[in-house]
């Protein structure tokens, strides 16, 4: 399925729900979105109001993005130090159109299923920050 972000979304899914998106970009590295409601994202350049700890931290949000059916979602993407692009899945998913760089062709490269694996942290941290919040109140 083309994003219309110039990626390819690889995987959804949910946990305990709330929605995942799992992506692979032209440069080759994956990057994982999961939902959150409209009023957790948050205004200041944190992304989302919670204290969540994830690979890189995240590195996006958006009120209600089209590419994720204009469901609010926050972000993390595995382009970091010591990040490698999965040159074959980039190939197979965007052929001649890929974009990778290749100095940076060495270091990890993150699965599908390690990306889903911190969708799904991110969410359980998501949910017990609500449960605080919500006994704070």
């Amino acid at each position: 399925m083309d994003t219309g972000m110039n990626s390819i979304i690889e995987k959804t899914g949910v946990c305990r729900g709330l929605q995942y998106w799992i992506v692979i970009t032209p440069m080759g590295h994956r990057c994982g979105y999961t939902e959150v409601a409209p009023e957790e994202i948050a205004g200041d350049g944190r992304y989302c109001i919670y204290d969540i700890d994830c690979h890189g931290g995240l590195t996006f949000s958006h009120p209600g993005c089209g590419f994720f059916d204009n469901t609010p979602v926050v972000g993390f993407d595995f382009n970091h130090w010591g990040d490698a692009p999965d040159v074959p899945a980039a190939v197979a998913a965007f052929g001649s159109s890929t974009e990778i760089i290749p100095h940076i062709e060495h270091g990890h490269v993150w699965t599908t299923d390690e990306v889903e694996a911190e969708c799904k942290c991110i969410i359980n941290q998501i949910i017990e920050a609500r449960k605080i919040a919500q006994k704070n109140n």
